[in-house]
C-alpha cells in the first residue's frame, strides 16, 4: 500500500474515528478517576512573620487537607508528608493581612506520581500586631481545699518570674501571669507538680524561656489556739492534817493543738495544780501553779502561775 492509500484510509470517514478515540479517553479517565483514593486529615498550620511582628488575634493552629491518589500511595502517606503554610513575611508594619494557605510535599508523599492534594482553608486573613517581651511573675492558680484538719502552711514556685512575649496591647499592661489551676482538694500530704500557664486564646501570648513552671506546696496539720476558762485549781499531796482556808480563784489555759485534737478534748481534760506537799505548817504560802495538759497539746500560756494560800489546821475548824 503506497502512502496516498495510507492516508486516505486514514481520512475514511474520520469523524466516527476521532468521536471513537475521543470516547475511549474519556472512559480511561472516568475509569481513573473512580479508581482514586481520597483521605482527610489535619495538619499544624505553619504562620511565618516577620520577626518583629505577632498575631494578635485568634487563628485556625491547623489545615484541612485532601489527597487524591491510588490507594497504596494514599494510605502510605501520613499527616508529617505535608506541610502547609502561610507565608506573611513581605509585611513589616502593623494590620491586618490576608496570604493563601501554600503546601509541599515531603518524605513518602514525594515518591508519588500522581497526587492531588487541596488546602482549606483556602486563605488566612490574621491581624498582625508589633511584638513586645517582658519579665512578669507568676501567680499560682490554687483551687480547692486540704482534708479536713489539713491546711496548705506554704508554697514556693520555681521560677518565679518569667519572660514573656506576645502582641503589644496583650503585653504592655500585663503585670503577672496565672498557673493553669492547681487542684489541692482532699490532700494530706505535700506535693511537688509541673504546670503550665492559664491564657485566654486571644492573647496570643507565648514563653519562649519556660513552658511550665513547678510548684511546691506545703500541705501540713491545721493548728488552731484555744482557750478554756473557769478551770478548778487542785491542791495536791497536801497533809490531811491542813486544810485551805482561802478562797481558791479559777483559772484559764490558752494552748495549740492540730485542728483533729482539739475536736478530741474537753475542759475535764485540762487541769490547774499546786503542790501541797511543800505545806508542812499553818500560815501564809505563795506557790507555783502547774498546768497538766493532754501529750498532743501545747500551752501558750495559763493564769494564774502563782496563788496565795491561806493554811489552817484540819482541828481548828472541826473543834468549831
Amino acid at each position: 500500500m503506497n502512502p496516498r492509500q495510507l492516508l486516505e484510509r486514514i481520512a475514511h470517514n474520520w469523524p466516527v474515528k476521532v468521536l471513537s478515540v475521543a470516547l475511549a479517553v474519556l472512559l480511561f479517565l472516568f475509569y481513573r478517576i473512580s479508581s482514586l483514593e481520597e483521605r482527610f486529615f489535619s495538619v499544624p498550620l505553619d504562620l511565618r512573620i516577620n520577626e518583629n511582628l505577632v498575631p494578635a488575634g485568634p487563628y485556625p493552629r491547623n489545615a484541612r487537607v485532601t489527597i487524591r491518589g491510588d490507594q497504596e500511595a494514599v494510605f502510605n502517606i501520613i499527616e508529617d508528608d505535608i506541610q502547609v503554610f502561610a507565608d506573611f513575611t513581605d509585611f513589616r508594619r502593623e494590620g491586618v493581612f490576608r496570604a493563601p494557605l501554600q503546601y509541599h510535599r515531603q518524605g513518602t508523599a514525594l515518591n508519588v506520581d500522581y497526587l492531588e492534594i487541596s488546602v482549606e482553608p483556602v486563605e488566612l486573613r490574621l491581624e498582625l500586631e508589633e511584638k513586645r517581651e517582658k519579665i512578669v511573675d507568676v501567680v499560682p492558680n490554687i483551687v480547692g481545699y486540704p482534708a479536713r484538719g489539713y491546711e496548705l502552711g506554704q508554697y514556693f514556685v520555681s521560677p518565679e518570674k518569667i519572660r514573656i512575649e506576645g502582641p503589644k496591647s496583650s503585653v504592655q499592661d500585663l503585670r503577672s501571669i496565672m498557673t493553669d489551676p492547681i487542684d489541692l482538694t482532699n490532700l494530706r500530704s505535700s506535693i511537688t507538680l509541673k504546670v503550665g500557664f492559664e491564657t485566654a486564646p486571644e492573647d496570643m501570648l507565648r514563653f519562649p524561656d519556660f513552658k511550665e513552671v513547678e510548684f511546691r506546696g506545703i500541705i501540713q496539720e491545721t493548728r488552731l489556739i484555744r482557750t478554756f476558762d473557769n478551770i478548778d485549781i487542785l491542791v495536791l499531796d497536801m497533809d490531811d492534817e491542813f486544810r485551805i482556808s482561802s478562797e481558791i480563784p479559777e483559772g484559764s489555759i490558752k494552748f495549740q493543738g492540730t485542728q483533729l485534737v482539739l475536736e478530741t478534748v474537753n475542759p475535764e481534760d485540762f487541769s490547774l495544780v499546786i503542790d501541797g506537799s511543800f505545806i508542812s505548817s499553818p500560815g501564809s504560802y505563795r506557790l507555783a501553779v502547774e498546768a497538766e495538759v493532754p501529750s498532743d497539746i501545747l500551752i501558750l500560756s495559763y493564769e494564774p502561775e502563782e496563788i496565795n494560800l491561806r493554811v489552817e489546821a484540819a482541828d481548828e475548824t472541826e473543834g468549831l
